[in-house]
């Protein structure tokens, strides 16, 4: 992973979060291709390690970590006021998904070297990264453009229509 930023987030007693670092950076695909990842750092050696390296877009580091998905699921309760009868109660499952960072290599890997990757190779893939994403941004572009085009205006119907819920 090429860290480019750690991020210090306190702890949200509300929502029960605790205190957490976001380890931001990338990763590369089996086509060597440049995938944006966000990783977090629970306990208070891994943070303090993360936020130690000084990662940035200018000085990334390049390491190995590992680590865990943890998902949570919480019920979302709404409870709607009747002016007559029962309440309408709804619950919504949400399900939250992160990735823990257990652990990381002792020693970061050399950045800049031809065994690693070179600044001009990253400077490359992120070059190529943008271009990737222009091409999708064009296609879906015109994707929409096309689709409004052949859309016709919705015709409503003159008859009374039943109410239903």
């Amino acid at each position: 992973m090429v860290i480019t930023k750690a991020t210090e987030i306190e702890a949200d007693e509300e929502h029960d979060r605790p205190r957490q670092v976001r380890v931001s950076g990338y990763t590369f695909d089996f086509r060597k291709a440049l995938i944006p990842v966000d990783f977090t750092a629970l306990s208070e050696g891994a943070m303090d390690y993360f936020l130690g390296l000084d990662a940035t877009q200018r000085n990334p580091v390049f390491t190995k970590v590992w680590g865990r998905q943890m998902s949570q699921v919480t019920m979302v309760r709404t409870v709607e006021e009747s002016a007559f009868g029962e309440q309408k109660v709804t619950e919504t499952p949400r399900t939250n998904r992160d990735f823990v960072i257990t652990g990381a290599s002792s020693d970061p890997y050399l950045w800049d070297d031809d065994s690693t990757i070179t600044a001009q190779e990253w400077k490359t893939a992120l070059a190529d990264r943008e271009v990737a994403l222009a091409a999708i941004k064009q296609r879906q572009d015109e994707y929409n453009a096309s689709r409004a085009q052949t859309q016709a205006p919705a015709a409503t119907s003159g008859g009374a229509s039943g109410f239903n819920f």
